[in-house]
């Protein structure tokens, strides 16, 4: 069994069980495209993730860190905590402040937001979001933005709040005086302040694996899992065979990847390879055997690696790593800070959406949503520069 972070610590009885199933089918265990060494900046969010217990000291250096990855995970537990000490209300302001304001990721401006309902002294620069000229680009990126503000303005305990929400239910705007409205009368509540009812769904599988870096065996279908893994393994040679180091490899990404695989699941899937052709080739060996999504493919084109790129860097892996390597490396080369961001924030989207993990594996929205914060820590990938030396680290370390 791999070692492993988690966010919980398994029963005895849960992980003999996975052990036995892993003994008997010993031959699943797929290599990763990538497996990124952590950060200290993401093992400390980890740990305040696992143990809902938030350092000051960390905090502030996620919120510094330039990786968006690790202020989202700061922003996530600030909204998690039942409240923030005076103290570190007033170091914190300035980045929720710039965050809500420079940054163009709805995300990050959403969750900074959310923590402003928590620190009552940022009640004049809620008001000026909402109303002041000098915010008015801000406004207009999308009324989202200013109902939200509205949203939680009304959701700081404080008078002056109340009399501004009365203020703005005699705006011009009608959609500007319904949220307030509503804001008044209490109809509003923040989304990490809602009652979530207890679901009767029953746990199945391993689902503290999913909060992993190699998350395939939480599943509760082992033995289908099993099968599946050793038919594309099969492919993979076949294919090879057939075409010869035309191949680079296989990706396998989706339900399989990321541990909640069922039999009729199908194969979400990305040919690397230095033509098109190949793919053809794969899916002639594949669909006999497997229930194919739209194949994707990842090689050469005019001298640079284009393509579903973004699946060289997730999900598993069958194929000839040396190549798949030199391929992350030329490609990390090729490509700017700003387009891998973009790379990063899409491998992270397809990373933590594990809804379907409600009916596979009976996970409950609150554990849900702390998986995904995991997740993301875990397995999008580093900044450039830092990613392009582990790659090329790895690379020395096979010559």
């Amino acid at each position: 069994m791999p070692k492993i972070f988690s966010l919980e610590k398994p029963s005895k009885e849960k992980q003999e069980k996975l052990k036995g199933e892993l003994r008997e089918f010993p031959k699943i265990l797929p290599e990763l495209t990538c497996f990124w060494p952590l950060s200290k900046e993401r093992e400390e969010a980890l740990e305040m993730i696992k143990r809902e217990k938030m350092s000051k000291e960390a905090i502030l250096n996620l919120l510094k860190s330039p990786d968006f990855v690790e202020n989202q995970a700061a922003l996530y537990i600030l909204n998690r905590a039942k409240n923030i000490p005076q103290e570190l209300q007033e170091e914190i302001f300035p980045f929720l402040e710039k965050f809500i304001v420079e940054s163009r990721d709805n995300e990050l401006q959403g969750r900074a937001l959310r923590i402003l309902a928590k620190i009552p002294k940022s009640l004049p620069f809620l008001k000026e979001l909402i109303e002041d000229e000098k915010y008015e680009p801000w406004r207009s990126q999308s009324t989202a933005n200013q109902a939200l503000a509205i949203e939680i303005v009304g959701n700081i305990d404080a008078p002056e709040a109340k009399f501004f929400l009365k203020k703005l239910t005699r705006s011009e705007d009608w959609w500007v005086k319904d949220v307030a409205v509503k804001a008044l009368e209490g109809q509003l509540a923040l989304p990490e302040e809602v009652a979530e009812e207890k679901q009767d769904s029953e746990e199945k599988g391993y689902h503290w694996l999913l909060a992993t870096q190699k998350p395939l065996f939480a599943t509760p279908y082992t033995p289908e899992l099993a099968k599946r893994i050793t038919e594309l393994t099969e492919v993979e040679k076949k294919l090879r065979k057939k075409v010869g180091e035309r191949l680079v490899g296989i990706v396998v990404f989706g339900s399989t990847a990321k541990g909640y695989f069922r039999e009729l699941s199908d194969v979400d899937y990305t040919v690397v390879a230095e033509d098109y052709q190949v793919v053809k080739e794969f899916e002639k060996i594949a669909e006999p055997l497997l229930t194919l999504c739209e194949g994707q493919w990842v090689g050469p084109v005019e001298g640079e690696i284009s393509g579903y790129t973004n699946t060289l860097f997730s999900g598993l892996f069958f194929g000839n790593k040396k190549k798949l390597l030199e391929y992350q490396k030329k490609f990390l080369e090729q490509t700017d800070d700003k387009k891998w961001d973009l790379i990063r924030k899409i491998i992270m989207i397809g990373e933590t959406d594990i809804s379907k993990t409600k009916i596979i594996l009976g996970l409950e929205e609150k554990e849900l949503d702390k998986t995904r914060e995991a997740i993301a820590l875990l397995r999008t990938p580093p900044m450039r520069k830092k990613a392009l030396e582990i790659i090329e680290e790895r690379l020395e370390q096979l010559k």
